[in-house]
């Protein structure tokens, strides 16, 4: 089941239940880059294209997993710092069961939402959105994917 908000202007999705709890377990053993050709990404990357089809995988186009206890500071995954540019496209996707962690809130800026937990769930939102998470305790980890436009770089 999918959910699409369209909130200032900007479109945040919520694709519930994108993962398996054992394609979550079996994600959350890895950390760092992951290729898109792995399981179950090109099953991850086919519905949010669905969603969004003016975007998909560039040849700047990453996926990552991660555990980041200190969070992250309000920031735009477009590059606040020129870091990713041509990103356009952003999904976290949860891997963490709620119990294995504490803290760790996805909030998005403008309007204010909050994502407590969104294990095997995927928050898909264009990447201008200012957003952070909060710091955690315990074993937090997410898969970000991060598209661009098809025809962009």
């Amino acid at each position: 089941v999918m959910g699409r908000a369209s909130v200032s202007g900007s479109p945040r999705s919520y694709f519930r239940k994108i993962l398996t709890p054992g394609e979550a377990e079996h994600l959350h053993g890895i950390s760092g880059k992951v290729p898109f050709k792995m399981a179950p990404l090109p099953f991850i990357v086919e519905k949010i294209t669905a969603l969004y089809p003016g975007f998909g995988i560039t040849p700047k186009s990453y996926a990552r997993i991660e555990q980041k206890t200190d969070g992250h500071n309000w920031h735009v995954d477009t590059g606040d710092m020129g870091h990713m540019p041509w990103c356009r496209l952003s999904a976290s996707i949860g891997l963490s069961r709620p119990d294995e962690y504490s803290g760790g809130e996805f909030q998005f800026y403008e309007p204010f939402e909050e994502i407590a937990s969104h294990f095997c769930d995927a928050i898909i939102y264009t990447s201008a959105e200012v957003h952070r998470v909060l710091p955690h305790d315990g074993c937090r980890k997410v898969l970000l994917v991060f598209l661009g436009e098809k025809d962009g770089e």
